[in-house]
């Protein structure tokens, strides 16, 4: 016997599928705004700081959503290989 909850579903799909795939969606749309979100403070986090100039008074004073905005860990000088 079929699964009620399933008679809306398309031919072939279950409900489930269906679900799974509004999920990833919105999963996408959240993964847009926090791009766009992230682009923006960007923008604010170079507005703010003169990274040409950039110092150890100006890194204690960045917030650390700041820092994460601006900073690409892949292309940190470390020291270590």
């Amino acid at each position: 016997m079929a699964d009620p909850s399933d008679d809306d579903a398309a031919p072939g799909r279950t409900r489930a599928d269906a679900d799974d795939r509004a999920a990833a969606s919105d999963e996408a749309a959240d993964g847009d705004r926090e791009s766009t979100d992230l682009d923006a403070l960007r923008e604010e986090v170079e507005e703010k700081y003169d990274f040409d100039e950039f110092g150890p008074a100006d890194m204690a004073e960045m917030e650390r959503e700041e820092w994460e905005a601006v900073f690409d860990p892949d292309t940190w000088i470390t020291g270590r290989s």
